[in-house]
């Protein structure tokens, strides 16, 4: 009766153990989030891009996958309109 009452009361301690550190461990990761919200909104640099001047303005004349290349010409296949590829003519 006692092995039996020491074996309950372990497996008691253990659990409890076990939930008290899972409780510490969430309380810590949830300081080191609130910490890095923080930082994020007190002004960290940020990245300023600016494209190249080798890249359109303009809207692309066609969507979709590339098929293959020929010469100065794309072949774009676009399958939301069909399946047959149109060809954008290179410069």
């Amino acid at each position: 009766m006692k092995k039996r009452i020491l074996i309950i009361g372990g497996i008691v301690v253990l659990v409890v153990l076990l939930a008290s550190a899972a409780f510490v461990g969430g309380q810590l990761f949830q300081a080191q989030q609130q910490a890095q919200a923080e930082n994020n909104l007190q002004g960290a640099p940020r990245k300023l891009v600016t494209p190249a001047p080798e890249v359109p303005i303009t809207a692309p004349d066609a969507l979709g996958d590339t098929i293959r290349r020929d010469g100065n010409s794309i072949f774009v296949c676009d399958w939301n309109r069909s399946p047959q590829p149109a060809v954008v003519p290179g410069s």
